[in-house]
């Protein structure tokens, strides 16, 4: 996933004379083409150890993917200038919030289904952790785009993927974590308030503050699992890592 919204953030900007409506489509489809290859090779290699169907739980995280490559396609599109009471450049920051907000409802939905159908696997947990983490960047990019917030807001969408990195050359950061209601609750704020923050109407200060409030809480929470699992903390079975 995160080669799709690296995909999104280095697009070209719209060729003069070519409707932007168009180059969005195009955009859109290529990524989610992009995304739908990476899921097929991971649903295939998942599946080596028997055979199981999608199942409904998938099907939402695929939409929620979906919802994803629409707000990430718009990255090329959005600029600081769409600021109040420029007509037409207005739909642009009210249309992210609807579509972000779809994806944010829905999130939870997948897992619940899975619990619910007895269906729940490593592919599932670990398919829905892709899409979250994408979305968060997703949205932390076009934060940026906007002009909401400097780039440091890029610090809150790649610090997941900065842990990934991390755990090469330190193995440790690779063991399952427990389940926690602190990294939950502070994930679900981080979400909210880049959702917020994308509300033209909101003063600049006011967002950032927002902004630099879930960093720091977010920073606070992957130290705090940093030197869990540097410590030696015993896996979990069944759970999952950030």
């Amino acid at each position: 996933m995160l080669l799709v919204t690296m995909a999104a953030g280095l697009a070209p900007q719209v060729t003069p004379g070519y409707p932007e409506k168009l180059w969005y489509i195009g955009l859109c489809i290529a990524l989610y083409g992009i995304a739908g290859i990476i899921l097929h090779f991971t649903w295939n290699r998942s599946q080596a150890s028997g055979s199981r169907p999608f199942g409904w739980a998938n099907r939402v995280t695929l939409f929620r993917t979906l919802i994803t490559v629409a707000l990430a396609g718009m990255v090329p599109f959005v600029t600081e200038r769409m600021l109040p009471g420029e007509g037409g450049a207005m739909l642009w920051p009210y249309t992210m919030i609807g579509i972000a907000t779809v994806c944010l409802l829905l999130d939870g939905v997948d897992g619940f289904i899975a619990r619910k159908a007895q269906a729940t696997s490593d592919f599932g947990a670990r398919f829905d952790m892709e899409v979250d983490a994408a979305f968060i960047l997703v949205l932390c990019i076009l934060l940026w785009r906007t002009g909401v917030a400097p780039a440091w807001v890029l610090i809150i969408g790649l610090m997941r993927y900065g842990f990934v990195a991390a755990a090469v050359p330190l193995p440790a950061l690779k063991a399952p974590l427990p389940p926690s209601l602190r990294r939950k609750t502070i994930c679900v704020v981080q979400v909210v308030s880049l959702v917020i923050c994308l509300h033209p109407m909101l003063e600049a200060e006011t967002a950032k503050a927002i902004l630099l409030t879930a960093l720091l809480l977010l920073t606070g929470s992957f130290a705090k699992d940093v030197w869990d699992l540097l410590r030696g903390q015993p896996p979990v079975q069944g759970s999952v890592d950030h």
